[in-house]
């Protein structure tokens, strides 16, 4: 039985919904070869209620009719083309054009996923048949569904089919409100102007940082906090407690983009470099 996401422990209140990019006949829009589309009603009708759907259809998009013929991978000289079915023209240079404008303007709209049409030769996530003279040569990627793995390869994305099963349906849907809970943290990060914003540091850290000649959180970002440590040390000329050592940590961690966790979760990554 298919669940409703309001249902998962991922979805609690936010300003915004989570974008997601889909196929287009996923939402029942007519732009296959054939005139048709692939309505699936659980993401239209219920998952839709949640997510800002972008829709894509790379064939469309890229400038081919509907109705129009069917294409499919050929693999000619080792090389992987875009054909059409009867005439044998090649498309690959029309669609690859198109792919990179429109990754180019994906990356602006912080996508939280992708839902991909499975088997088809532009948004298959896998089992995309190739053909050979001699027939099915191998399976594969589509173009676009490639493509945008590449760019995007941390984004949660699945095939429509897969989110019938339970499992594989709560842990994307999870993942892409995570996603847009990681996009809100970032966002807040460009903000943050004072040491005291930055998770595991109080009054007396910031001190510290400052002493050390750090002016904004900002200058955290790539800084090695082993050597802010020992440095802190030779100015004071004592040896701090190396808990001091494990926020530090923490703070550099959370200043370079990654999620903030307590300070003594970065204990064992101290001892296991210092050997205490």
């Amino acid at each position: 039985m298919l669940k409703n996401p309001k249902n998962t422990h991922c979805n609690k209140p936010m300003n915004k919904k989570p974008i997601v990019g889909i196929s287009t006949c996923l939402l029942g829009e007519n732009v296959r070869y054939d005139g048709g589309n692939k309505l699936n009603l659980y993401l239209r009708d219920t998952l839709g209620k949640y997510v800002d759907y972008v829709p894509v259809c790379p064939e469309v998009e890229c400038g081919m009719t509907v109705p129009r013929e069917a294409v499919h991978l050929v693999e000619i000289n080792g090389n992987i083309r875009l054909m059409t079915v009867k005439t044998n023209i090649d498309m690959t240079g029309k669609m690859n054009s198109w792919i990179k404008k429109r990754l180019k303007d994906l990356s602006k709209k912080q996508l939280c996923g992708f839902i991909f049409k499975s088997k088809s030769p532009s948004c298959g996530l896998s089992h995309v048949e190739v053909y050979r003279k001699s027939g099915v040569a191998k399976n594969s990627v589509g173009l676009f569904a490639k493509c945008f793995i590449e760019r995007f390869p941390l984004l949660p994305v699945e095939k429509a089919e897969s989110l019938n099963n339970d499992k594989r349906r709560e842990n994307f849907i999870e993942r892409i409100f995570l996603t847009q809970r990681w996009y809100a943290l970032n966002e807040k990060r460009i903000h943050f102007d004072k040491f005291e914003s930055i998770p595991n540091v109080g009054m007396a850290i910031a001190s510290k940082l400052r002493r050390l000649g750090f002016k904004s959180p900002a200058d955290l970002a790539g800084q090695d906090p082993f050597i802010m440590y020992r440095n802190l040390c030779k100015l004071t000329n004592k040896r701090h407690d190396p808990c001091l050592l494990d926020v530090f940590i923490s703070a550099v961690s959370f200043c370079n983009g990654n999620p903030p966790k307590p300070w003594w979760k970065y204990t064992a990554e101290r001892k296991a470099k210092l050997g205490k």
